[in-house]
């Protein structure tokens, strides 16, 4: 699920990329910013990279025990869905062209996440079913957290930002039990 949410959301930059700046080749890439050895990738040359870099469980909605209901007044309790964050770095890499370019391309991909914040069925027909949608925000970080993001990559700062893809859930719908509705019964003392 994790792979295909990360390559619709570097499909959706390549299509606004490419239309905007006339170019067929693919410009956005799903890839790390750097090789093993922190130098950039050659395949990365030229291209908005896309990179996992955190996954966070959201517990913001709760976690979610309660029976859903089945058929014949019979309902079914299994494990909570698992509801993700994940945390992405946008990085223009830019470097055998010039730093202009690199700002270019990030303030398009910029400009793409305020027109499509929101990936539904209905704007993403690519979009797995088992998902209803995702939220693409912005991710204020400080210069402390930048360099320890960086540095974890080994590699030096290009232009950047990071997107927080909120509402990735993972529910596989394993029945663990299942029981029959039980009536209320009155009693009285």
């Amino acid at each position: 699920m994790i792979y295909k949410t990360l390559h619709i959301i570097a499909h959706k930059f390549d299509q606004y990329l490419s239309g905007k700046f006339n170019q067929e080749e693919r410009i956005a890439v799903l890839s790390t910013p750097a090789g093993s050895d922190g130098i950039s990738e050659s395949r990365n040359n030229n291209s908005l990279i896309i990179s996992l870099v955190n996954i966070e469980r959201d517990t913001s909605m709760g976690i979610n025990f309660k029976p859903q209901p089945l058929q014949n007044e019979r309902f079914f309790t299994g494990r909570p869905s698992l509801s993700l964050n994940l945390y992405v770095l946008v990085s223009s890499d830019f470097s055998n062209k010039n730093y202009d370019e690199s700002l270019k391309y990030l303030s398009a991909a910029l400009e793409m996440i305020q027109r499509n914040d929101l990936l539904t069925a209905y704007n993403t027909p690519e979009l797995n079913p088992e998902i209803s949608k995702l939220y693409l925000g912005l991710e204020n970080l400080s210069f402390q957290e930048l360099s320890n993001i960086w540095s974890m990559l080994g590699r030096k700062y290009i232009p950047s930002f990071l997107l927080k893809v909120r509402m990735l859930t993972i529910d596989q719908m394993e029945i663990e039990s299942e029981q029959r509705q039980t009536e209320d019964v009155n009693l009285r003392m």
